[in-house]
């Protein structure tokens, strides 16, 4: 069982089905992780989290202006300061 039920897409507002079409196209995918959609509980926090994604990674022109290694770092320094060790340690291997 999940530790967050994950809603369906249809239940969520409009705008964000909106972000995670946003989401959708940076990562020129159709479908996302279950995880994206309980982020769209609430749209303010899944804007910053497409938004973050797209400065982080694509840059909106399919290339980073951050290394791998600048972008594990800042992730890294994140997992540390939410205290989630999973991360902290996925983002330094």
């Amino acid at each position: 069982m999940a530790f967050f039920e994950v809603p369906k897409e249809e239940d969520l507002s409009p705008e964000a089905r909106q972000w995670l079409d946003e989401l959708r196209r940076l990562r020129s995918v159709e479908t996302l992780w279950g995880g994206w959609l309980t982020y769209g509980r609430s749209p303010r926090i899944l804007k910053g989290r497409v938004t973050a994604e797209d400065n982080l990674h694509n840059q909106s022109s399919g290339k980073s202006a951050f290394s791998f290694a600048a972008r594990n770092i800042a992730f890294m320094l994140v997992a540390h300061a939410r205290g989630c060790d999973g991360c902290f340690g996925g983002s330094r291997a």
